[in-house]
Formats: structure tokens, C-alpha cells, sequence
């Protein structure tokens, strides 16, 4: 049942509470009259179902509809047909009885939506269009999905998102078509197109894709011409036409492109630079349809008698000018879904059904545009930073121009009359400025609602933000200026223009003519130009759900190994924040702890506001960011922001003082959206081309002068920060100074590595993330370094003179041996830093990098910057760079040292739980245990230096002078002992002599003066590649290594660059080191280790190598004895050093070999009886010796058995004129008798238990007898 408010009529037999029966194209609806107005025209409520509404708006102007009304038949003529979220018809019934009806839909503005009826963006598996003037529209997937549905005439239309849970494709099914009819379905173009026929329920089923976003159409009349090059038509067309490349132009000359009442006039889809210009488009869905493109230029069309004349989706910097759009529906203009930058101008919007121009977006422009007749409004303005400028904005159906969710809009000179109800209307908006309007005319010039869940905002502005000069009825005044409102009901008594009470709408200062009456001079005051500060690095305050995590200097104190940064400040592999983190207050000073204090920003700030007049958050702005991500995330951030400062200043421009990485975000920001916004940009130690140091950080965290930090949590953290790489040295910095990583070589001074070699080098060698390094290379391909900012006043302050980190030498173990140093800010080179073609350069001398903006002199030089004044400079600052060379002394300590630096009551070095360092320009890094300190002296600088052992061991120093990061020369004291009572102590001056320092070794030593091990030049303090020794083995050379003789070891030590200092070997095992000066004798049999190694003059220790040398000067000796189970005699070998020599026998000789090669032969006579055998030795031969003749011998063996049972076993042995011996096993007793007689010596009688054997055996070239 349909319900109308308002029906008026003159037949007496319809009332209130009268149903009314309406035929539309033969389709019967039922309505019921709640109200009776009191004149004959009247507006009224109506709310029209599907079937009625699919009839009226595909029905056109002076169409006629047959209709009953009671049971009377009537004629009605649409007069009017035009749609927001609910019908707006106008329909005339042409009847006796019904002479004169009209039905309205009354807008209400909390309900509104635009012409297209959409149900998301959305996220779920079931999506529905409930109030569609087309169809009423639903539509299920089989998995969770992201989109947008809306339904007009004629068409159907869904925009898809890339899943939301990571499937790759759902099943969609399509309700609300009419059965059993064919449709075209096209994909993101009309090429891409699928034909089919709706089921017996007016549904359709399809596998949509879901891995990228897609735009979706239906349409009932298949299309479309394609057009791929310039094209000037040169007839008329009657289907659609789709743009399907970019940098195109379609020229229509004039030519009509007329539709069938569905689909797209003109399509394009992402493209790029595409000019439309000169067309005329009717009666299609709708007329131009263009989808996230950029710069596309609309220009000179006529769009009539569609649903929608233009229809722009995400589009960006388009151009939409000298259009005429009228006739439409619908709309006349849909700008929506976030179209950015765009300008709209000179266009006529005009009798178009609903809206004339709805626009939801940011930094677009609506210039000199007359919009008037539209249905219901005029301008319908969303979102943010948009300009409404010189536009006249009249007679439509019930806005002028109405606001919904927009704020920080500029609407100025706008002429905004006789719009049937409302001038301008605000719903849910606020911080919008506006003034210099006329409202006339209009049953409300202004009324501001909010909607239920709409959260207040900020109050409107509605006048100048700044007093300005103007000319009214020929005097000048100077004032602000608010807007002309025709409903004023004050006064004007001093005759100045303005109203002496404040407008009710809270304009307090109402112009009281037309501001056609009113000639605007000049500003009053002229204002400042608004200054924002951009940080960068670790410059911007960091919260996770409500803690502050950076920079929690308490926390970082008690939490002794930081492991909550990188609990709550962890980045994935992309590079996207793990946690919630959320950027709040710009970091202005750190430590307020006298001489540890770090003052950034907050001295600049200071003097901004005392001295030059600024005031913080009215002209003077900051800019927080997330310094963790990618930079050209956070470009349009800043966009945002100065968008927003431009908005509440009134100021068309904004000056920026950029810190470090800040001028690399500024550029990106320029880089993307242009140098329009920005008068004067002021960049303060960026590193241009990149900083040597981000690469340390990478590999070896940073402190960032925090002294308790964990530079362990910040290597953690680096790994997958994107902002940190695109810190890093891009390929201009190599071919523009020198690389920055220089590896280890055997071969001498290798060179540093090139650019692919660095980048190479930090992912396979140091096993990093290759996305950051993909996301640096992007960056670097900007080519900002030389971007062109001739639009732009731009200045560039240096830090120079001070010890700057630029190059790392690595060591044999992939340890950094050495940190190279050249002039700049402590952080960025002077190299990188001052690399700004165009820019007005100032150099300042030992300039501190965290402090820069706050230093003495740089503070009046940027004052005197924004103020246009010629800047004086201060004794520091230069605009020549002569005064950057600086010298020094590096201290290298490799060893369990404590080292502190001391100067003029403040300290560098190591304090409890971590690493003070509060000298000026000095430079104190420990990296692995070892410590790399840069201690300025140019300036006449003195330094105490004390250190303390930590352990038993040897400590290396290298004390080297600098000059502008070349090294003159270098002290080496080497292998210096040290125990934990060890204390060393020297100054170090411009006039120092450090080629000895005192040194007390421990506390019951005295102090003594030790010299340095040796001198270098500079090309030799270069060396960080230590000596390579070689062992040289002169001997007879036998089998497996071993040596048959006495041993001679040479050591043969060879470097390429700073020469041998000494070579050491040990022959215990490294217990004592002795130094080598003469080859060495080894004599002693078996194996023996000598440990050496070589030192070079830099200090450089070669690793401690190990030999093992095998001396075997001695034979192997054969023994037989007789086995019984076996029968035989039985040879075997013996060794001294060989336990298991071999030994291989005939019938007459043997032959034993040890390990080593040595040998021994023997040859012998055996005779084999029954119950007994002989053998007799006849030589024995020791490896290549003659053979040895033994004295007449003979080894007897008999023995009896029965059945297999020793009964009796006799050995004897004799060897002639030297000793006799016989054993006598004897079976009853179960004992051997040995009896033995040496040559002119009594017999010896000896008895042993059990059997025992006799053994002749070769010793020496002799023979020995061996009981066993």
C-alpha cells in the first residue's frame, strides 16, 4: 500500500482515508490519501514501490499516464521527474475531475544519499538496494567480500574490492532483474563483455574475481565503439564509446552520441591524459562515465537527457570546463568516490532532475559555474579542502549549496539566490570558512543540523579569517568581512557595509548590500605567511593504545635491553606497522639535562614566537608523522596538512622549514601534488643524495645520542623500516662523492664497492630485507635530488666541519676494522647535504645535526628568511663552504678497554647502563667490543683520555691525525698487555705529541711511558689487512706427512701495504709466543704444533695459524715367536711411533713398513719337522742401508701331544758365542722352566706358571731374546 501526503483535488468523493487506484502502462497501484491540502497545487509525501518507480523514471518529460482514481479514468502528464534518495515526480492529471494533482517528495537532509542508491562500501556476503528508482536490487556471495552495489535506469552497477579474508574469488548471485530477459555484463571495459539471460526469478549467478578490485556492469542493450588514438568524429553515433588507451583525444566536432536509455555514453577506465571535448551525449545511463583516471579533460559537451550527464569515480586531477549539462534525470554532475584535485569550471548545470553537481572529495576547485533548476540542489559538497569560488548557484528546487560530512571547505563569491528553500545548509559539517557570498531570497539563507551517531564539529567560519581593506559607497574601511544575508534584519549606522549585530547563522559581520557593492583593496595587515615545521627522523612522537613508546626516555632507562621498542614498534617484511601506532607531538628537545640536553626545534619555535610574532597552531604549525614508513605514504599526509593550514589561514601558501628526512618528504610531497601550495621551503641538513650513517644503523643500530638506548633494538627495528633505506645513498651520491663500504681483501686496498655492489652487499652478505631495498630503489628513481623547484624560494643550511661518519672498512671477519670521516653535521655529509641546485645555500660551521635548527645564527638566518629580510650572519654561518675542512685524531681501540674522553668539564664515553657522549663534535662509537672516537682539535681543543682494563689480555691503539678526512698519519701500539688493574692515560691537542702514552700496567706497577710499536704514513693507515705468514719444511720427506729426517721451518710473511712488524711462534701449545728471527731446527720424533702468526706496522693481527709437524727417523723391528694353533713361527712388526705397522712375509724374508715409510727386512732359513721346527735370521736391512749380517743363530722348537693335548713344548734359542736359552713348558705341572746362560756366565734357572713363549726379536740390527 502506497501512501501520498498532500493530495489536493475538487471531486467531492475523494477524501481523506480515499484509496486511489493509479494505471501506469497498464500496471495497476493503490494508494491512500492521508492528507488534503488547502490549495490545488501542493507538495506532499509519497513513497513509490519498485514497480512504480522503475515505471516513472523510465518514463520521460510530457509523457502521459493513464490513471483511475476512483473508478474515474484520468490522464496525467509528467511535467517533472527528478530523484534524490525517494522519488520527486511532478505529474499534471488531466481530468474533469481531476484537473490539477501534483505529487512531490519533501527532501530530508539526515536522509540523503545521492541519485545512485548504494549499499556499501560494504563488507559481508549479502548486499541490498532497497530505495532504487530502477530496481530494487539484491546480491549474495558465496565468500566474505568488499563492494559497492547501486542500481539506476537502466543499468546495474557494482565496484569490487580485493577480498578481505585473501580469497581469490566468490560465487555472486544477482536478484531483482526481470525473468528470462538477456543482459550484458562487462568488466572494467566493454571488451570484456558476458551475455546472458536471467533466470525464471530474475537472478543470475557468476565466479567473480576478487584477487584486484573490478568495476561491474549490466546493461539490456549490448554496445560499444573503442577508441585507441586521436579521433574526430565526423557523423553522429547511436551506441556507446569507450576510451581504451591513454593520451588520447575524442573530438566529437559537434556530433551527437545518442543512446538507447542504458549504459554508458562515453567510458573509460584508469587511463591517463585523455581529452573528451566537443561532444553531444543523450540518453544513456549515463552520459560520461569515467573511472579512477587522472588528468582527464571533459571540455565543451553538451550531456542532456541521460539519467546522469557526468559520472567521475576516484578520479584525479581532472579538468571539467565549458560544459553544458542539462536535461539529465538525475544529476547533472557526480564527482565522487574521493576525487582529488580536479577543477570545475565555467560549466552550466541546469534542469537536472535531482542534483546539479554532487562533489565528495579533496583539493578540488568549483569555479564560475552556473548551476540553477535542478531538481533539489544546486552543489552538494562531501569531504575535505575544496574550493567553491565565483559560482552562481540559483533557483533550484530546495538547495543552493548543501554540505554533509564536510569540513575545511572554502566557499567565497559565490552569488547563492532564489533556491527554493535553503541558501546553504550544513549537516554533520563544520571548520568550513565561508564569506563574501550573497544568500537572497531563500525561505532559509542558512540552517546547520546533525544527524543521529554524527559527532559535533568544530564551529563554521563565516567571515575573513584576516581584516581586509575594502572600497563601499566610495570610502575605505578596513574590517573582516563576513557574507550578505537578504533575511538580515539589522543595521548598518556608521555607514561602513557591515551590519552592527551579528547574522543569527553566527556571521558577525554581515555585509548589508550585495557584495557586488563592495571592491575589495588590499589586506589590511598583510599577514604572515603560515610556517610548517617538518621533522625528521625519530622526530616525531610515537603511541600504541594509549602508551607512549617514543621517545619514553623513563622507560628506556628501567627497561634495560629496550625490548619494548620493538614490541610495539615492529614493522612485517612490507614494511607496515604491526601495532596501531599512532603519531602525536613533534619532538622539540630531549634530555633536559644540562650538557645532554638535545634541542631541536623548541629554541626556533621560541624565537618565531618572540621575535617574528608567530603563534603556535594560528600561523606556526608542526607536522607529526609516523617516521617509520615509507615516505610516499606519508607525502599525502602532509598534504593533508598543509591543505588544512591554507583552509584555516585563508593563506594561499605555506613556507616550510624541512629538518633531514623532512626535506625528503617535502619533496615527495612536491614531487606528487606540485609547488603551488609553498612560497618559501627551507631545508635544514637533508640528505639529499643520502647518509653513509643509515647504512651503520642498519647494521648496527644507533644510539641517537640517547646515552641508555639500546642500539641492538634499533638494528632490530631497522631491518624493515622503509623510511630508514630511502635514507640510505642513492647511485648519485656514488658518482657525485665516493662509496661507503669498502670490504675486506688479501690483495690490498680493494676500493669501495659501487652502488650495486653496496646494495648487493647489504642482502646477501648481511642478509637483509630485499623489499626495503626494492622501496629504496623506487624512491631513488624519483630523481628528487634534482627536481625542479623554480616555483618555489628555496634555501638550503649545511652543516659542515664536524666529524662525519662516510665510510666503513670492514675486516677479515666481516667486522667493521675502521670508520672513515669527512666534513658534515655528525650525521649527514657536507657531500649529500648541500646538493640543492637552485637553492640559496648557507653553510654552518660545526654544526650539529639533531640541533641544527636551533643553533645560534640558524635561527636568525630563518627568521630573517620568512620575514624577507636580508639575513645577517652570525660568525658560524657562511655562504662559502672555505671554512668546512676540518682535522682531528681518531683513537681505534681493539681490546677490553674502557675508554672515557674528557674536555672542558664534559664527558664522552660509557656510563651506567649505557654511552654518554656530551662534547661538542666529538665522535664515540662502540661497535662489537672494539671503540672508534674522533676527537676535533682544529678549534684548539684539549682532551683528557683515560682508559681501564677489563680483562687479561692485549689491547691494540691506533691514534691517527686527520685532516679534512684524509689521514696524515697514524701511531700503532701493538699487543699492549693489559689486566683489570691496567690504567692508561695522554692528552690529545692540535700540538700532542701521541707517538707514547703512559700506561701502569697494574696497581703495584709504576706508570711508564710506552712508545708506539711503529709510525705510519697516511697510505699505510689505511691498512686494515693484516699480514699473510707462509710455513716452509725442508727435511726428507716420507709417507702421510711425515718426515724421515730433522726438520727445517722457515717462516715467509708477506703485506701489501704497511709492512711486517713482527712474526711470533709457539712451540707449547700458545702458552708463550717467542719472536721468530731464524729458521727452526726439529729433531724431536713424533708430532709437534707450532702455532705462529704475524703482526703488520698498522696494528693488524693475522690469525693465529697452526702446524702440525710428524717426524719418524726410526725403522719398524720384526719379532717371531712360534704358534702353536697355528703350527708355525709367526712374524710381527713393532714401531716406536706406529702402532699398527704393516708387515708382509715369504717363505725366506719378511718385510715391516711404518706410517711414515720406514722399513726393515729380514731374511731367515726354517726347516719344518714332525713335533718340531728350526729357524735361523740371516740378515736385517733398516730402509735403503746395507743389510746387517746377525751372528750365527737357530730358534729349535719341539713338542709332543696326545690326541691333540699338549704334553710336552720345548723352545731353544742360540746365538753363537753370546747366549743360550731354552723354555720348558712341563704339562703335569703346568709351568715353563726357562733356563738361560750368557756366554762365560753360569747357567740362570728361572720357573714360571703356565706356558710361556720365546721371542726373538730384531733391535737395532741386533737380535733380543724375549720372554713372554
Amino acid at each position: 500500500m502506497q501512501k501520498v501526503a498532500g493530495l489536493t483535488h475538487k471531486s467531492p468523493v475523494v477524501g481523506v482515508g480515499s484509496k486511489v487506484t493509479i494505471e501506469i502502462n497498464g500496471e495497476l497501484q493503490e494508494w491512500e490519501i492521508v492528507d488534503i491540502g488547502k490549495s490545488d497545487v501542493v507538495k506532499g509525501k509519497i513513497s513509490c514501490n519498485a514497480p512504480l518507480s522503475k515505471l516513472l523514471l523510465g518514463a520521460k518529460t510530457g509523457d502521459k499516464i493513464k490513471a483511475k482514481l476512483m473508478g474515474s479514468d484520468v490522464t496525467a502528464v509528467i511535467k517533472k521527474v527528478s530523484s534524490t534518495k525517494n522519488i520527486l515526480a511532478v505529474l499534471v492529471f488531466l481530468s474533469l475531475a481531476l484537473p490539477l494533482i501534483i505529487f512531490a517528495q519533501e527532501f530530508k537532509a539526515s536522509a540523503f544519499s545521492l541519485l545512485v542508491q548504494e549499499s556499501g562500501p560494504e563488507t559481508g556476503t549479502f548486499f541490498e538496494v532497497k530505495e532504487s528508482e530502477y530496481l530494487q536490487v539484491k546480491l549474495e556471495s558465496s565468500e566474505a567480500v568488499s563492494l559497492t552495489l547501486k542500481a539506476l535506469p537502466g543499468m546495474i552497477i557494482l565496484d569490487t574490492e580485493v577480498a578481505p579474508l585473501g580469497a581469490t574469488s566468490a560465487v555472486f548471485k544477482l536478484y531483482g532483474l526481470e525473468p528470462n530477459k538477456t543482459y550484458y555484463k562487462y568488466q572494467d571495459s566493454y571488451k570484456n563483455e558476458a551475455v546472458f539471460v536471467s533466470d525464471e526469478n530474475g537472478s543470475y549467478s557468476w565466479l567473480q574475481d576478487l584477487v584486484e578490485p573490478h568495476h561491474v556492469w549490466f546493461q539490456e542493450i549490448k554496445s560499444t565503439a573503442f577508441i585507441t588514438e586521436d579521433t574526430v568524429l565526423t557523423e553522429d553515433l547511436t551506441e556507446s564509446v569507450e576510451i581504451s588507451a591513454s593520451n588520447v583525444t575524442l573530438d566529437c566536432a559537434g556530433h551527437r552520441i545518442t543512446g538507447s536509455g542504458t549504459g554508458f555514453g562515453i567510458y573509460l577506465n584508469n587511463k591517463v591524459g585523455v581529452t573528451i571535448k566537443n561532444c553531444e551525449v543523450s540518453s544513456f545511463s549515463i552520459g560520461i562515465e569515467s573511472y579512477q583516471s587522472s588528468e582527464v579533460t571533459f571540455e565543451n559537451n553538451d550531456l542532456f537527457s541521460n539519467a546522469v550527464g557526468l559520472h567521475a569515480l576516484s578520479d584525479r586531477r581532472d579538468k571539467i570546463l565549458n560544459n553544458h549539462v542539462s536535461g539529465n534525470t538525475e544529476s547533472g554532475m557526480l564527482l565522487a568516490s574521493n576525487v582529488l584535485d580536479s577543477q570545475v569550471s565555467d560549466n552550466l548545470i541546469q534542469s537536472n532532475g535531482s542534483v546539479g553537481l554532487h562533489l565528495s572529495g579533496q583539493g578540488n576547485i568549483v569555479e564560475r559555474n552556473t548551476i540553477s533548476n535542478n531538481g533539489t540542489i544546486g552543489l552538494s559538497l562531501f569531504n575535505f579542502n575544496n574550493k567553491v569560488l565565483e559560482n552562481a548557484i540559483t533557483q533550484n528546487g530546495e538547495y543552493g549549496i548543501l554540505l554533509q560530512h564536510a569540513q575545511q571547505n572554502a566557499i567565497s563569491k559565490n552569488n547563492v539566490s532564489q533556491n527554493n528553500k535553503y541558501g546553504i545548509r550544513f549537516f554533520c559539517s563544520g571548520g568550513n570558512m565561508v564569506f563574501l557570498n550573497n544568500f537572497i531570497g531563500h525561505q532559509q539563507n542558512f540552517a546547520f543540523s546533525v544527524g543521529i551517531g554524527c559527532s559535533t564539529p568544530p564551529p563554521n567560519i563565516l567571515n575573513s579569517l584576516e581584516q581586509l581593506t575594502y572600497e563601499y559607497q566610495n570610502q575605505n574601511f578596513t574590517n573582516f568581512l563576513g557574507n550578505h544575508w537578504s533575511d538580515y534584519p539589522g543595521f548598518d549606522s556608521d555607514n561602513d557595509g557591515l551590519g552592527e549585530l551579528p547574522y543569527l547563522a553566527g556571521d558577525n559581520y554581515p555585509l548589508i548590500q550585495p557584495i557586488e557593492n563592495y571592491t575589495i583593496l588590499s589586506p589590511g595587515e598583510s599577514p604572515k605567511t603560515p610556517v610548517l615545521i617538518v621533522p625528521g627522523i625519530v622526530g616525531t612522537e610515537l603511541w600504541n593504545e594509549g602508551e607512549y613508546i617514543w621517545i619514553n626516555l623513563e622507560k628506556m632507562f628501567l627497561d634495560i635491553d629496550d625490548n619494548f621498542l620493538t614490541e610495539n614498534l615492529g614493522l612485517d617484511e612490507d614494511g607496515n606497522s604491526l601495532q596501531n601506532i599512532e603519531a602525536k607531538k613533534v619532538i622539540e628537545r630531549i634530555l633536559r639535562i644540562p650538557r645532554l640536553s638535545i634541542n631541536i626545534f623548541e629554541e626556533l619555535r621560541l624565537d618565531l614566537e618572540n621575535k617574528s610574532n608567530y603563534s603556535l597552531d594560528l600561523n606556526l604549525f608542526f607536522f607529526p608523522y609516523d617516521w617509520r614508513l615509507d615516505l610516499y605514504s606519508a607525502k599525502d599526509l602532509l598534504k593533508q596538512k598543509i591543505d588544512d593550514i591554507k583552509l584555516q589561514t585563508g593563506s594561499q601558501k605555506v613556507d616550510v622549514i624541512a629538518h633531514s628526512m623532512g626535506g625528503l618528504l617535502t619533496k615527495a610531497y612536491i614531487e606528487t601534488y606540485g609547488e603551488d601550495s609553498i612560497d618559501k621551503l627551507i631545508f635544514i641538513g637533508t640528505p639529499h643524495l643520502g647518509a653513509p650513517k643509515a647504512g651503520k644503523v642498519l647494521l648496527k643500530g644507533d644510539r641517537f645520542n640517547i646515552p641508555w638506548l639500546d642500539s641492538t633494538r634499533i638494528e632490530e627495528l631497522a631491518v624493515n623500516i622503509p623510511s630508514l633505506h630511502q635514507l640510505l645513498p642513492g647511485p648519485t651520491y656514488f658518482s657525485e662523492f665516493q662509496g661507503y663500504i669498502k670490504p675486506f681483501s688479501f690483495l690490498g686496498n680493494p676500493g669501495f664497492y659501487d652502488y650495486q655492489q653496496t646494495k648487493d652487499f647489504f642482502i646477501n652478505d648481511k642478509n637483509k630485507n630485499s623489499l626495503m631495498f626494492q622501496k629504496a630503489e623506487s624512491f631513488f628513481g624519483k630523481n628528487l635530488h634534482n627536481f625542479d623547484f623554480s616555483g618555489i624560494d628555496i634555501y638550503n643550511i649545511t652543516g659542515c666541519k664536524t666529524p662525519t661518519q662516510s665510510a666503513y672498512q670492514f675486516a677479515l671477519f666481516g667486522e667493521i676494522g675502521k670508520i672513515g670521516y669527512s666534513s658534515g653535521d655528525g650525521t649527514v655529509p657536507m657531500a649529500s647535504s648541500q646538493y640543492s641546485p637552485g637553492a640559496k645555500s648557507y653553510f654552518v660551521r660545526n654544526g650539529n645535526h639533531a640541533e641544527l635548527p636551533s643553533t645560534d645564527g640558524v635561527r636568525e638566518l630563518i627568521l630573517g628568511i620568512l620575514d624577507q629580510k636580508t639575513p645577517a650572519l652570525s660568525g658560524n654561518i657562511s655562504e662559502s663552504s672555505e671554512f668546512c675542512n676540518f682535522k682531528g685524531k681518531t683513537l681505534t681501540w681493539r681490546s677490553p678497554i674502557e675508554v672515557h674522553i674528557y674536555s672542558q668539564g664534559r664527558h664522552s664515553g660509557p656510563i651506567e647502563g649505557g654511552l654518554e657522549n656530551s662534547i661538542p663534535s666529538v665522535d664515540y662509537e662502540m661497535i662489537d667490543g672494539e671503540k672508534f672516537i674522533f676527537l676535533p682539535i682544529d678549534d684548539g681543543q684539549e682532551y683528557t683520555v683515560e682508559a681501564y682494563g677489563e680483562a687479561d689480555a692485549t689491547f691494540d691503539l691506533l691514534i691517527s691525525d686527520i685532516d679534512s678526512g684524509n689521514t696524515i698519519n697514524t701511531s700503532v701500539f701493538n699487543d699492549i698487555p693489559v689486566s683489570p688493574d691496567t690504567n692508561i692515560a695522554f692528552d690529545v691537542s692540535e700540538n700532542s705529541d701521541n707517538s707514547f702514552i703512559n700506561y701502569k700496567y697494574s696497581s703495584s706497577s709504576e706508570f711508564v711511558d710506552i712508545n708506539a710499536s711503529v709510525n705510519l704514513n697516511g697510505s699505510q693507515s689505511e691498512d686494515l689487512t693484516p699480514p699473510l705468514t707462509q710455513a716452509e719444511l725442508i727435511g726428507q720427506p716420507g709417507l702421510n706427512g711425515w718426515f724421515l729426517s730433522n726438520v727445517t721451518l722457515t717462516l715467509n710473511v708477506t703485506d701489501e701495504n704497511s709492512g711486517i712488524l713482527t712474526t711470533k711462534y709457539s712451540l707449547d701449545n700458545g702458552q708463550t709466543f717467542n719472536d721468530y728471527s731464524v729458521p727452526l731446527q726439529l729433531s724431536i720424533e713424533g708430532t709437534a704444533t707450532i702455532l705462529y702468526y704475524s703482526v703488520d706496522k698498522a696494528g693488524n693481527n693475522e690469525n693465529i695459524q697452526s702446524l702440525n709437524v710428524k717426524i719418524d727417523k726410526s725403522s719398524p723391528e720384526i719379532s717371531v715367536v712360534y704358534d702353536l694353533n697355528q703350527d708355525k713361527f709367526v712374524f710381527n712388526a713393532t714401531d716406536n711411533l706406529d702402532p699398527k705397522p704393516t708387515i708382509n712375509c715369504t717363505n725366506k724374508q719378511c718385510l715391516g713398513t711404518d706410517e711414515g715409510g720406514n722399513q726393515v727386512a729380514i731374511t731367515f732359513d726354517s726347516i719344518d719337522k714332525k713335533a718340531g721346527n728350526k729357524l735361523s735370521l740371516k740378515s736385517i736391512a733398516y730402509n735403503d742401508n746395507p743389510p746387517i749380517l746377525p751372528p750365527e743363530n737357530s730358534f729349535n722348537v719341539k713338542f709332543r701331544e696326545k690326541q691333540e693335548e699338549l704334553l710336552d713344548f720345548d723352545q731353544f734359542v742360540e746365538i753363537k758365542k753370546q747366549e743360550k736359552i731354552r723354555v720348558n713348558y712341563q704339562k703335569k705341572k703346568s709351568q715353563s722352566v726357562v733356563v738361560s746362560r750368557l756366554l762365560g756366565e753360569k747357567p740362570v734357572k728361572t720357573t714360571y706358571p703356565g706356558l710361556k713363549l720365546l721371542q726373538l726379536a730384531t733391535k737395532q740390527g741386533n737380535i733380543n731374546l724375549e720372554i713372554y
